[in-house]
């Protein structure tokens, strides 16, 4: 059982007239949700308690040199007539801060800038508001806000912090933009389903009773899932359904239960234009820069890659994240949505270490004891036969098969065809055999393996590897004094309420999908 003071469903809405719609405002989360585009600089929290900021984003620069840092896109209504505006406090500036707005068009192509506002060098502790002069071009749906610098040298910083971007016709008062609020209604939960798919859609399901609370859900409101402070799951809620129930006896009266249903931000990525595709996964940045959905490259959050790209009309920026990694696959690039809503994109080097051990035997106290597991094989795991179509941008061709003999007399033919980019032009038709020699290595015989594995969350040790043991991480299983190296590849958290109610003790369990941690994943795209 876990304490239900311990579960928290959070439903995130803007109770102001103005949302705000800047991701990490003051550098709680480090440098999330900002960017710069020099190769060396960062943005990153600081403590300004000093000067009375507790928390404030400073940029620091990596040489002498014009410099640029960006918060994330924002949507703005050109056609509307409206303009974007921001607010922020300088807690200090080493150099004039040139701030204005870059407009994209619904294909993802910048398509003008705004006028431009200087905050001076030396200010302290000032509160700004960036005003434009015009509204958004007629074609704008989304913006950055832009400041730029010269620096002196290395290790010029400003430290801003208390950042509010938003959209309107006319110009808000700076009280009147809001960030979001946070209302638990995990009071009127029944039963609470969160699953982590990696790059395929994650899903999260609430039953609840028919209180405002509940019924204040809407899609497009932010919701998320903790345990103990902890966060399991985040995204975005999709859609609400109330249903009437039957009482098992008569002249009772069952309140309504409703349903909210969310998706996490693969669907976001899904529905971001992305049209700059890169080679080396390292590069990605540039690809994504664009969008709204936080990222993680390689331990770099806000470094935008200054790389060649390809130019692919159409993209969404999940098709090029699954096409560079695909790219990547001989050196093992592996990337996924976490439970905070971030896509982490890394190399093998940077994250692929045990995150956790589960075993069959009470005696081993080190480890998180499961209570079920699927072992065995399935011939769709098997790939004997790889074409790979490869992309440079202006043409795209399909090469191969690339076989293996011996499993296709054994398993019948299996293939499949991946996805993946190369800048030679022209495209050589040898293009991808190393990508298909390493998917026939490694997945042309199906293994014995464990495919699942369930734990109930009873205590500290389990509750820390389920949380540990996310989407493409590697985890040990033993099973019967054998220890199995597997991915996972889905995380499914069920939280069940006594009597319908998670007022009282509720049950935790989580399943766990599995792969071999060798095995080349079936193509997503």
């Amino acid at each position: 059982m876990i304490d239900p003071d311990s579960v928290a469903v959070l439903l995130g809405y803007n109770a102001s007239a103005h949302p705000n719609y800047c991701l990490n405002p003051n550098g709680a989360v480090g440098g999330v949700g900002w960017r710069t585009l020099i190769p060396g600089s960062r943005i990153q929290s600081v403590d300004a308690s000093s000067e009375g900021a507790p928390e404030a984003l400073a940029y620091v620069s990596s040489a002498a040199g014009a410099q640029v840092w960006q918060s994330v896109e924002f949507p703005v209504d050109g056609a509307a007539g409206h303009r974007p505006y921001a607010y922020f406090t300088a807690v200090f500036t080493s150099a004039d801060l040139a701030c204005t707005f870059t407009y994209t068009d619904a294909a993802g192509t910048w398509i003008g800038t705004s006028s431009t506002h200087v905050v001076p060098a030396g200010t302290t502790r000032t509160r700004f508001a960036i005003l434009p002069a015009a509204p958004a071009p007629a074609g704008a749906r989304t913006c950055v806000l832009s400041m730029s610098f010269t620096a002196s040298g290395a290790g010029t910083s400003h430290v801003l912090t208390d950042f509010k971007l938003t959209s309107a016709a006319t110009a808000p008062g700076d009280a009147t933009v809001g960030s979001l609020t946070w209302n638990d209604i995990s009071d009127w939960c029944e039963d609470i389903t969160a699953t982590l798919a990696g790059l395929s859609v994650g899903t999260l399901t609430v039953r609840a009773h028919d209180q405002w609370a509940v019924l204040a859900a809407r899609p497009g409101h932010q919701i998320r899932v903790e345990v103990g402070g902890q966060r399991l799951w985040t995204g975005v809620v999709s859609r609400v359904v109330s249903e009437s129930r039957k009482a098992k006896r008569a002249g009772v009266d069952l309140k309504p239960i409703v349903t909210i249903t969310a998706t996490d931000a693969v669907t976001q990525l899904a529905g971001t234009p992305a049209p700059r595709g890169v080679t080396s996964f390292v590069n990605l940045p540039a690809s994504l820069d664009r969008g709204t959905t936080p990222w993680v490259v390689q331990g770099v959050s806000d470094s935008v890659a200054v790389a060649a790209t390809l130019s692919t009309p159409g993209a969404s920026a999940l098709d090029q994240v699954i096409r560079t990694v695909t790219t990547a696959t001989i050196s093992r690039v592996r990337a996924w949505i976490d439970r905070f809503g971030v896509l982490q994109v890394y190399g093998t080097s940077g994250f692929d270490g045990i995150a956790a051990t589960f075993t069959d035997s009470p005696a081993l106290s080190t480890a998180a004891r499961y209570v079920d597991v699927q072992r065995g094989f399935d011939s769709e795991d098997c790939i004997n036969t790889v074409y790979v179509e490869v992309s440079n941008g202006a043409e795209t061709v399909t090469n191969g098969p690339w076989v293996n003999f011996a499993s296709v007399a054994a398993w019948g033919t299996r293939a499949a065809t991946y996805k993946t980019y190369d800048a030679n032009s022209p495209l050589s038709p040898t293009a991808g055999a190393g990508l298909a020699s390493t998917v026939l290595d490694s997945n042309a015989s199906p293994a014995m393996k464990v495919q699942s594995i369930t734990t109930y969350n009873s205590t500290p040790t389990i509750r820390a590897a389920a949380i540990a043991a996310a989407p493409q991480r590697r985890v040990s299983v033993i099973h019967r004094d054998t220890t199995y190296s597997c991915r996972v590849l889905q995380v499914t958290h069920r939280i069940t309420a006594r009597a319908g109610d998670l007022r009282r003790p509720a049950t935790w369990h989580t399943d766990f999908v599995l792969g071999s941690a060798t095995a080349v994943p079936l193509p997503l795209n």
